[in-house]
């Protein structure tokens, strides 16, 4: 295997961490309620990093633990996005899922294979965030269930394509490059967490907080 094939692999890890922040969670303008939101997780900067991160690790620990962690990530997703859907959402906040990019970053940052369990435990908790943060908007019925489909086959493609590619990589050089990407994912997910509490802390204590904060005083 030429080393030059690993070039379709980081050119799309590129593409995913390389999305505005400017359209997280926004309808792509011309593409239809399914395909702007199949594109939601190149779009969602912090989606991005974790679901480039799930995969690449994945693809990283041979080909019966990436089936594996598919599977579970997928499945971790589903629940989310039904607990969404349903309006039980967990409150998830951006710092979590930042923070679970920065994790599984440095395993592949590492290039150290892991237990196949630990990685598909990995991979659930993952899907499950992504799930939780994901927006569910539109008007009428139909268009709720195109904006469910569209995103649930974006995680599935996305997901699969970056773990499938990442497996048939041997060459030392390219997963020296793959190691590479994982800093990116750790360095810019960390960046985008540091400013994430920043303006957190600006604006002060969330309203839920300080009625909690209020409940213990009385």
């Amino acid at each position: 295997m030429k080393p030059s094939r690993c070039w379709p692999i980081l050119s799309l890890c590129a593409l995913c961490l390389g999305a505005s922040d400017a359209l997280a969670h926004s309808p792509i303008k011309g593409l239809g309620t399914f395909y702007s939101h199949f594109l939601d997780p190149l779009v969602a900067p912090a989606h991005a990093l974790l679901l480039v991160a799930a995969a690449l690790m994945l693809g990283l620990q041979g080909r019966a633990a990436a089936r594996a962690g598919l599977i579970a990530l997928i499945a971790g997703f589903a629940i989310g996005l039904a607990l969404t859907a349903a309006g039980l959402r967990m409150g998830v906040a951006e710092q979590a899922i930042l923070a679970a990019a920065v994790v599984i970053g440095a395993a592949i940052s590492l290039d150290r294979r892991m237990p196949t369990l630990l990685a598909v435990m990995a991979a659930t908790v993952a899907g499950l965030l992504i799930g939780l943060d994901s927006e569910i908007d539109g008007a009428s019925a139909r268009e709720r269930w195109l904006v469910l489909a569209g995103l649930a086959s974006g995680i599935v493609f996305f997901a699969t394509v970056i773990a499938g590619m990442t497996v048939l990589q041997k060459q030392p050089v390219v997963r020296i490059g793959l190691r590479v990407v994982g800093s990116w994912i750790v360095a810019a997910a960390v960046m985008t967490l540091a400013l994430s509490v920043a303006q957190q802390a600006k604006r002060g204590p969330s309203t839920s907080a300080v009625e909690m904060l209020r409940t213990a005083s009385c």
